[in-house]
């Protein structure tokens, strides 16, 4: 007689429903545009926090996704950077410029931080406030080209698996949009449209 009868029995643990994990953050360009619009351009810090915590837990590689997410102008290249390298370690034909687009977005988020000082001194405003406003829009169109990029990297070209809008999300729409009101409210007064005074 054999030991054979005392081993445990085995099985394949690895079949059945397996974990997948993405190295960069996925979501629906149109889910990011609002969120991007309503918040004001602070949904940006979690989008590059996202990134920087699923490329880190993904690879393994030692790095602080929160301050990369602060300091994000410092770190914008080197996240197209490496959304590029993925695309082309996958082989995937994906037309775009990471670097240029970076530093694009880079020069936009440094302009809209000064013009947002300024007005917050009342230098220049309105003027200041509408340019500030306006430069959203085009940061945004960087931002929808990096992530198509990485949804094109993460097999999710549409963004599919993260397109739905949670309550979270519903709740900074909502706050978003009072500062939204707050701001044309602003704006129409310093533009002599409407008048709060007694």
């Amino acid at each position: 007689m054999t030991d054979e009868i005392y081993k445990p029995p085995e099985s394949d643990l690895v079949s059945g429903r397996e974990e997948q994990t993405h190295r960069f953050f996925i979501v629906s360009k149109s889910k990011l545009a609002v969120l991007y619009l309503a918040t004001l351009g602070l949904y940006l810090l979690y989008w590059f926090y996202s990134n920087w915590r699923s490329f880190r837990d993904t690879t393994g590689e030692k790095l602080w996704p929160i301050p990369r997410a602060i300091f994000y102008i410092f770190f914008t290249h080197s996240l197209f950077n490496k959304v590029d390298a993925n695309l082309k370690a996958r082989e995937i034909e994906f037309a775009w410029s990471p670097n240029l687009l970076a530093t694009l977005f880079v020069i936009l988020s440094i302009a809209g931080n000064v013009l947002d000082r300024l007005s917050f001194r009342e230098i220049g405003s309105p003027y200041t406030d509408v340019v500030s406003i306006a430069i959203l829009p085009v940061a945004l169109l960087i931002l929808l080209k990096a992530q198509q990029a990485i949804n094109l990297s993460e097999d999710d070209p549409e963004g599919s698996s993260n397109s739905r809008f949670t309550v979270f999300n519903y709740l900074w729409i909502g706050l978003g949009f009072l500062f939204w009101a707050l701001i044309v409210l602003g704006l129409l007064e310093m533009f002599g449209v409407i008048s709060f005074a007694d």
